[in-house]
C-alpha cells in the first residue's frame, strides 16, 4: 500500500533559494518537452486540423516526413534522453540541483498526453513563472527523513515541523509551495493493512448537501464551513486592489487600462503588489485548509464510528453546469444556479467520497454507493410513499399518506441507509472476459457468474 504524507519545511533562506531553482528548472524542463513534444508530433502526424481539433495519424506505424524519413514515435523517455545529453552544453545552470528536478517531468508530460489522447483532460500547457504551482520532485536515492530532517541532495538537512507519521519504505518525494510556505508530500510503501471493523453491524447513511455538509441517518447534522463565503469578501478587496495596481504598472509602461498584455509581456510588480498577491494566495490557503479539515474531520469520524456507510453516486459535474444556456434558449435564473454551484464545489462532494473510498478500506468498513436516480429527498422513510416534487427551498415537509413530519436532509439519509442494506444484500454478477489469440487478440469469450455476495460493497 502506498500512502503519502504532507509535512510542513521549515527552511533558511539558502534553502528557500534552492528551492525557488529547483522549481525553475522543473518548470524550463517542461516547457522545453512541451515545445519538442508539439514539434515531433506534428512532424509524425502531419494530418492535424488544429491544437484542439482531431488527430489523425498518429497511430501509424512508420509515418515519414516531407524527405521520406522515418520519424520515431514519440515518448518522454526519449526526451528525456535528449534534454540530458543538451545540458552541459547549453543549459550548464540547471547542474545546481538534483537532477530529478526536470527528469521525472518528462515521465508527467507523457502521462498528461496519455490522457489528452483518451479525452480525459484538456491538452498540457506551458507553465508560467509566478502563474503555474511550483514543485518539484525528488527519488527516494536523493533524500532520507532522519526525526524532523529531511536530507536532500546537493542541499542537505531541511527541518520539518513534524515527524513522519508512517513507517514505510520512501518511493518518492515532491516539494511544493504554498503561498510563502513550503511542504513536502512523502509517498511511502507500507504493508497491506486488514483490519475488521470493531462495530460492523452499524450501518449508516449520509446525505450530503449545501446547506448543512451533511446529514446523518442518526439524526445528526455536520454544518457546512462555508469556507469561500467566508472569506469572499475579503478576497473579491485583494482582487481588486490587485487590479488597480496592475492598470497602474500599465500607466508606467505606457499600455492602456482596457489593453491586454501581449505574450510574453509581464507588468512591472512593485512591492505592494507583491505583497497583494501573497495576501491573496494567503486567503486561497486559509479557504482550501478550512474545507480540508471539515472533509478530513468528517470521513475520519465516519469511518472509524460505522461498518458500513451508504452515500449516493452524485454526478457532480453535471450537478454544476451552468444555466445560461445560449441566444437560442437563454437559460432562467442563472445568477442563482451559478451561486449554488459556487456552495456545491465549495463542499467538496467528490473529495469526500475520495476520502471515505479509502479510509474505510483502512479501518475495515464499507463504502455502499446507491443509484443517483434513487429519489431520497422525496421518499417518506416511514411509510415509503414517493411524493409527486420536492423544491429545493422545502427543507421541512409532511407526508400526505402517513402524516409523518420530515427533515428533508435527514430523511434522505434514512431512505439512503434503507437503499445501502438492500444494496448489500443483492447478488453482484461478475462478467469474466477471456482474449482469445496469442496476439492482437480481437475476440472475446464473456462469461457471467453471480455470486452470492451477502456484505459486499457496492462500490
Amino acid at each position: 500500500m502506498i500512502v503519502a504524507h504532507r509535512i510542513q519545511l521549515l527552511p533558511n533562506n539558502k534553502q528557500i533559494t534552492y528551492f525557488m531553482k529547483a522549481c525553475g528548472v522543473s518548470r524550463f524542463a517542461w516547457n522545453w518537452g512541451l515545445a519538442e513534444w508539439d514539434r515531433q508530433f506534428r512532424a509524425r502526424s502531419p494530418a492535424i486540423i488544429d491544437d484542439y481539433g482531431i488527430i489523425f495519424g498518429y497511430e501509424t506505424k512508420k509515418p515519414v516526413d516531407d524527405y521520406g524519413v522515418v520519424v520515431q514515435q514519440i515518448s518522454g523517455l526519449a526526451l528525456k534522453k535528449q534534454f540530458s545529453a543538451m545540458i552541459d552544453t547549453s543549459f550548464p545552470w540547471m547542474r545546481e540541483t538534483t537532477s530529478y528536478a526536470y527528469q521525472q517531468v518528462f515521465s508527467d508530460l507523457q502521462q498528461a498526453y496519455q490522457r489528452y489522447f483518451k479525452k480525459l483532460a484538456e491538452k498540457p500547457r506551458f507553465k508560467s513563472k509566478g502563474k503555474s504551482r511550483d514543485s518539484f520532485y525528488l527519488a527516494n536515492t536523493c533524500i532520507s527523513i532522519n526525526a524532523r530532517h529531511v536530507k536532500i541532495q546537493k542541499l542537505g538537512n531541511v527541518r520539518m515541523s513534524e515527524d513522519l507519521r508512517f513507517n514505510g519504505k520512501i518511493m518518492s518525494a515532491r516539494i511544493s509551495r504554498d503561498a510563502d510556505r513550503w511542504m513536502i508530500s512523502v509517498a511511502l510503501e507500507i504493508p497491506d493493512i486488514t483490519t475488521e471493523h470493531n462495530q460492523q453491524d452499524a450501518v449508516v447513511g449520509v446525505d450530503f448537501g449545501v446547506k448543512v455538509m451533511s446529514a446523518l441517518s442518526t439524526g445528526e447534522i455536520r454544518e457546512n464551513p462555508r469556507a469561500l463565503s467566508r472569506h469572499e469578501k475579503k478576497l473579491k478587496r485583494l482582487q481588486r486592489k490587485l487590479s488597480r495596481q496592475i492598470d497602474t504598472a500599465k500607466t508606467g509602461m505606457e499600455i492602456a487600462k482596457d489593453q491586454p498584455f501581449k505574450k510574453g509581456e509581464h507588468p512591472i510588480k512593485s512591492n505592494r503588489m507583491k505583497a497583494t498577491q501573497l495576501k491573496i494566495q494567503r486567503t486561497h490557503r486559509d479557504i482550501s485548509g478550512i474545507r480540508s479539515n471539515a472533509q478530513h474531520q468528517l470521513s475520519s469520524e465516519l469511518t472509524k464510528r460505522f461498518g458500513v456507510i451508504a452515500i449516493e453516486d452524485l454526478n457532480v459535474k453535471g450537478m454544476t453546469s451552468s444555466a445560461k444556456g445560449d441566444a437560442e434558449n437563454p437559460g432562467k435564473r442563472v445568477a442563482q444556479k451559478s451561486g449554488l454551484n459556487r456552495g456545491m464545489l465549495d463542499v467538496g462532494f467528490g473529495e469526500l467520497r475520495r476520502q471515505l473510498d479509502y479510509k474505510s478500506k483502512r479501518t475495515g468498513s464499507q463504502l455502499v454507493v446507491i443509484n443517483r436516480w434513487f429519489p431520497s429527498s422525496k421518499t417518506c422513510s416511514s411509510c415509503g410513499v414517493v411524493q409527486e416534487s420536492m423544491p429545493l427551498n422545502i427543507r421541512e415537509w409532511r407526508c400526505h399518506s402517513c402524516g409523518t413530519t420530515h427533515d428533508r436532509d435527514i430523511n434522505a439519509a434514512r431512505n439512503i441507509k434503507k437503499a445501502g442494506i438492500a444494496v448489500l444484500s443483492e447478488p453482484v454478477v461478475l462478467k469474466v472476459i477471456q482474449r482469445i489469440g496469442k496476439r492482437n487478440p480481437t475476440r472475446k469469450k464473456i462469461s457471467a457468474i453471480v455470486e452470492n455476495t451477502v456484505g459486499a460493497t457496492g462500490i
